[in-house]
């Protein structure tokens, strides 16, 4: 499978391409923010001025921990993070896996959370090369040219191994 960022490929779409056997950047594009990123809005006293006073009926201790009509507590901000920072361990470890590098290279690298231009994509090593849409698909048709026929049994074998 051959990847190629048109135009932009964030977060899902950077790691998707990553997994990919080559992934290619067009010039003129982008990839990265490989980051994970929460808000939390806090309306109380935007609702306190309004004479708005929510209730709110919950059961379990933590379920309505987080809502946007008290402030965040440090308790509840400190699991935000925690969830945030297991969604970004998660993240790039699936990067570097795809990427081939280690996993601290795409933490300390790869933007940071910044998308990137192609050329300092590529320099990062968040993709294989820099190239235009047809050239990418004329290389992959070079390639396929240049593979070796399989026989035809091991056609069958591999049309048996799918099914």
């Amino acid at each position: 499978m051959v990847a190629i960022a048109i135009s932009l490929a964030a977060s899902a779409a950077c790691w998707i391409g990553g997994l990919a056997f080559k992934f290619y950047v067009t010039p003129g594009g982008e990839v990265g923010s490989i980051g994970v990123w929460q808000a939390h809005f806090d309306y109380a006293q935007a609702f306190a001025a309004a004479g708005i006073t929510p209730t709110l009926i919950s059961a379990g201790k933590y379920k309505v921990e987080g809502n946007p009509y008290a402030p965040l507590d440090e308790e509840a901000q400190g699991f935000m993070q925690s969830r945030v920072d297991d969604y970004l361990a998660s993240f790039t470890k699936a990067v570097a896996r795809g990427s081939g590098v280690p996993i601290a290279q795409v933490r300390e690298g790869m933007g940071q959370g910044r998308v990137l231009g192609a050329e300092a994509a590529q320099a990062q090593g968040m993709v294989d090369g820099v190239a235009k849409f047809d050239e990418v698909v004329g290389k992959m048709r070079r390639d396929a040219r240049a593979r070796p026929k399989a026989s035809r049994l091991a056609q069958a074998r591999n049309a048996l191994a799918i099914l």
